[in-house]
């Protein structure tokens, strides 16, 4: 629960972010959605870019920005890990994200 209520918390620091452009933030959101306890995704640039109907490319320049920023690390190919400090943000609510907003095909 504390992690879906950091997740929200994360979410709504990077909606204020003004250094992300929306393609930044339409990816983060959904990574933040799908993204399991411990933190680690196993998805790949045409994964995302399939579910979002966005282009590959368009995708990996938004992810590779993403970890520039250090809101996601790279650990392997198709392995990204986001910050272990979304373990311990939040301490209220407990409703999962609403899933619906990402415009998903």
């Amino acid at each position: 629960m504390a992690t879906e209520v950091a997740m929200r918390n994360l979410a709504l620091r990077i909606s204020q972010d003004g250094a992300l452009n929306a393609s930044e933030h339409r990816i983060l959101a959904y990574l933040l959605a799908i993204l399991p306890q411990n933190l680690l995704l196993e998805i790949g640039h045409k994964d995302v870019a399939e579910r979002l109907g966005m282009s590959r490319p368009q995708v990996s320049r938004a992810m590779r920005r993403l970890e520039n920023r250090y809101y996601i690390t790279k650990l392997a190919n198709k392995v990204y890990k986001f910050p272990d400090r979304l373990k311990v943000e939040g301490t209220v609510g407990s409703t999962a994200p609403d899933r619906s907003r990402f415009n998903l095909h």
